[in-house]
C-alpha cells in the first residue's frame, strides 16, 4: 500500500533531546534537554558532517557514523547515561572513506536489526550499495565491524541516498530509490550465517506507483518501519534550503 500526501513542516532542526523517559512526567515539565555540547575523545566537528547515528536499545548507545579522517576507523558512540562521547576499540564502519564516491558526502544509513543484534551500516560505494555489520547485543561491551554482506543482486543506489529500513514484522531490510527502479522496493533477508549470501528480492509497487528519494532529503531516520502502524514514512524533502511543502510517503510492507 501506499500513500502520499503535502504538508508543511518546519525546518529547523536541533541536536537537542527532548527527555520522554519518565512518562509521568507533566506535559508542562517537558522540555527539550541539551546533553553535552563537547565531543569528547570522539573528535567530532564541522568537518565530519554528516554525522549519522542510531540508538540502539540492547546497547543502550547512540552510534555514529561520520566522514572524514584516517583509517583504520573505530567505533563510536554517545553514551546518553554518563552523557559522554566515546571512541571504542573496535573496528567502525569503512563509511568515511567511502563518502566522497560520486563527489557529494550526504548519503547513507545505520540501521538496527532488532532481533539479529546487528547495527549495519548502508552507504554507496562504486555505484553500488554497500552494507556492513557488527554484533550489538547487550552483552558486547565493545562492537567491531564483523563483515561486509555478499549480496544476491547488486543494487545500484544513487548519491545523496539513505532510504533504507530494517523491518521487524518482516525480518527484512528495505531498500527504496534503487536507480531506475524507483518502481521497486527491495528486500533483503539476513542469512542465519553472515557470511553467506544475503538474498535479495524486489516486488513491483501497486498502479505505476514509484517511491523517488528526492535529493538529500532521505537520510537513514526520515525512513522509517514503524511496527505499531506498520508502515514505513518517507519525509523527503524537509530540509532548510527547501521552504515548499514536504511530501510525505507511506508504504506498507508485505507480509505485515
Amino acid at each position: 500500500d501506499l500513500h502520499r500526501r503535502r504538508h508543511s513542516f518546519p525546518t529547523r532542526r536541533s541536536s537537542d533531546l527532548l527527555d520522554l523517559t519518565n512518562p509521568g512526567t507533566s506535559a508542562s515539565a517537558r522540555a527539550w534537554v541539551r546533553r553535552t555540547n563537547g565531543t569528547g575523545n570522539a573528535g567530532l566537528g564541522w568537518e565530519t558532517a554528516p554525522i549519522i547515528t542510531r540508538y540502539v536499545p540492547a546497547q543502550g548507545r547512540q552510534f555514529i557514523m561520520a566522514r572524514g579522517g584516517g583509517g583504520p576507523y573505530s567505533m563510536q558512540w554517545f553514551d546518553p547515561t554518563t552523557n559522554t562521547w566515546t571512541t571504542g576499540s573496535g573496528t567502525g564502519f569503512s563509511y568515511p572513506e567511502a563518502q566522497t564516491d560520486g563527489g557529494d558526502p550526504t548519503n547513507g544509513a545505520l540501521i538496527y536489526c532488532e532481533g539479529r543484534d546487528l547495527l549495519v551500516a548502508a552507504y554507496r560505494s562504486s555505484g553500488n550499495l554497500v552494507l556492513q555489520y557488527a554484533n550489538v547485543a547487550s552483552g558486547v561491551s565493545q562492537p567491531s565491524v564483523a563483515g561486509s554482506a555478499t549480496l544476491s543482486s547488486a543494487l545500484a543506489i544513487p548519491v545523496q541516498w539513505g532510504a533504507i529500513t530494517w523491518c521487524e514484522d518482516s525480518q527484512r531490510i528495505l531498500v527504496f530509490g534503487v536507480t531506475s527502479n524507483t518502481d521497486k522496493v527491495y528486500e533483503i533477508e539476513i542469512p542465519a550465517t553472515l557470511s553467506d549470501t544475503w538474498t535479495v528480492t524486489s516486488h513491483t509497487l501497486a498502479g505505476g506507483a514509484t517511491i523517488v528519494p528526492q535529493p538529500k532529503g532521505v537520510w537513514g531516520k526520515s525512513c522509517e518501519y514503524n511496527p505499531l502502524t506498520k508502515c514505513c514514512v518517507f519525509f523527503q524533502s524537509g530540509l532548510a534550503e527547501n521552504p515548499t511543502a514536504d511530501q510525505v510517503t507511506v508504504y506498507r510492507p508485505r507480509n505485515t
